[in-house]
């Protein structure tokens, strides 16, 4: 059997799951009113935007920060949202349970391990050009005296 079609089935499976069903009858309660949809999609936009902010080392006002804590809250009080917010979630948690399953199974790279290591691997200087530095040198780049001394370039 070929992977599509393996991933095909699993996704029949997935529609068919009682999170998935949980998600589609809270969905179709909170599509029924245009005023509950209204609401969800400014509190989504609240959030993702204060998870941008927060990404960026921005500190919300104090201001967004009580608006956004009283739109969270108003939701978690309105039933059919909260509902909707908890089947999501529940469905979410499933679907990343099941890629995690699946990735632990193969062996992938992790290339950001090798990016914490600050240290940057040794080149041959012979198979390699640097780029033209300033005084200071690239960002990131070599130190001063490595690989190739002096800046000059040099042929295979």
């Amino acid at each position: 059997m070929s992977v599509y079609n393996t991933a095909h089935e699993l996704s029949r499976y997935l529609a068919s799951s009682d999170e998935y069903s949980a998600y589609q009858a809270a969905r179709k309660v909170i599509e029924s009113d245009p005023q509950m949809v209204w609401l969800l999609k400014d509190f989504r936009r609240r959030q993702v935007e204060m998870q941008i902010r927060l990404a960026s080392g921005n500190k919300p006002s104090d201001e967004e920060m009580k608006t956004y804590s009283a739109l969270a809250d108003a939701i978690s009080m309105h039933k059919p949202l909260s509902t909707f917010l908890a089947a999501e979630a529940a469905l979410m948690r499933m679907i990343a349970d099941v890629q995690k399953i699946m990735v632990q199974r193969i062996d992938l790279w992790d290339y950001l391990a090798d990016v914490t290591d600050k240290k940057e691997p040794s080149t041959d200087s012979s198979q390699s050009s640097a780029p033209a530095r300033g005084p200071s040198g690239p960002a990131g780049g070599p130190e001063e005296g490595s690989a190739n001394p002096g800046g000059q370039a040099t042929r295979a």
